[in-house]
C-alpha cells in the first residue's frame, strides 16, 4: 500500500516518543499510540505492537510492515542500540516536520508564479486567436505557444510517470545525482541524512564501520545504499580508510 505521509510520520513519532518518555515499556506504547490514531496508521501501530509482543524490536517491526522509509527505520534502529528511543524518536518527528515545512514553503512560494504563467500563456491565447480572424500567419506563435503550454506539461508528465515510479531504484538515483542543480540537492539531503545517522549510531557505540552502512542505507538514496557494503568491506571495529572511500566511488553530482 505504500508507505505512510511525512504527516503520519510525524504523528507516529510524536506519540511513541511521548509514551516511551512517560516510561511505558514499549509494547504498551505501541499500543496506546495504536488507539489513539486511526486507519492505516492504527493498524500499522498495532501489528508493530504484536510482533514486539513477540520479540522483534521496534525497528524490526516497523521494516517488516514497509510503511516507513528507511531513513525512519535507521533512526529508531540506533535510538533501540544506544538507549536513547525516546530521543531518536523525536529526532525523527522533527526531521520530518522540517521536511514537510519545507516542501509546504516550495509549493507556497511558486504557486503565484504558476498561476501568472498560466494567465500569461492565456492571453497570448486570445490574443492569437483575435489575430488569427484576420488572415494573419501564425505558425510561429502557434509553435511558441504550444511549447509554452507543452513543455511544462511534458515535464509533469515525465516526474509523475516515470521519475517518481522509478524513484526509489538506483538508475534512477544514479540519473539525478547528475543532473545540474537537482544533483547537487540530491546529494546535500543524502549526505545530511547521512550525517544525523551516523552521529546517533557512533553516540550508540556502533563500530564505526557497522554504522557507516546503516547509516548510508538510510538516507533513503539507492545510489548511496548500494556503496554500504563496498565502503565498509574493511576490518570490523576500524573506520573506513580515504582508500577504500575512493575505491567505493560515493555518488557525486560532480
Amino acid at each position: 500500500m505504500g508507505r505512510l505521509s511525512k504527516k503520519k510520520l510525524i504523528e507516529f513519532a510524536d506519540s511513541a516518543s511521548t509514551m516511551v518518555d512517560a516510561g511505558l515499556p514499549l509494547s504498551r506504547a505501541l499500543d496506546v499510540v495504536a488507539t489513539q490514531r486511526h486507519g492505516r496508521l492504527r493498524a500499522i501501530a498495532a501489528r508493530a505492537q504484536q510482533s514486539v509482543k513477540h520479540g522483534a524490536t521496534l525497528a524490526e517491526a516497523l521494516e517488516e510492515s514497509r510503511a516507513f522509509p528507511p531513513l525512519f527505520v535507521r533512526l529508531v534502529e540506533a535510538g533501540e542500540v544506544s538507549g536513547q528511543l525516546q530521543k531518536c524518536l523525536s529526532e525523527a518527528a522533527r526531521l520530518y516536520e522540517f521536511e514537510r515545512q519545507l516542501a509546504l514553503s516550495f509549493l507556497s512560494g511558486i504557486a503565484l508564479p504558476a498561476i501568472e504563467y498560466v494567465l500569461a500563456i492565456a492571453v497570448v491565447s486570445a490574443t492569437l486567436y483575435v489575430l488569427k480572424t484576420f488572415g494573419l500567419d501564425l505558425g510561429a506563435p502557434l509553435l511558441a505557444l504550444g511549447m509554452g503550454y507543452g513543455l511544462p506539461a511534458g515535464i509533469a508528465a515525465l516526474y509523475f510517470f516515470v521519475v517518481k515510479p522509478l524513484g526509489g531504484s538506483r538508475i534512477a538515483q544514479e540519473v539525478s545525482l547528475r543532473v545540474p542543480m537537482l544533483g547537487k540537492i540530491s546529494q546535500y539531503v543524502a549526505l545530511s541524512r547521512f550525517s544525523l545517522i551516523m552521529e546517533l549510531m557512533l553516540e550508540a557505540g556502533v563500530p564505526i564501520t557497522e554504522g557507516a552502512r546503516r547509516a548510508l542505507q538510510g538516507t533513503n538514496n539507492a545510489a548511496f545504499g548500494a556503496r554500504a557494503e563496498k565502503v565498509c568491506d574493511c576490518p570490523l571495529y576500524t573506520s573506513p580508510s580515504p582508500r577504500d572511500l575512493s575505491t567505493a566511488r560515493m555518488p557525486s553530482s560532480a
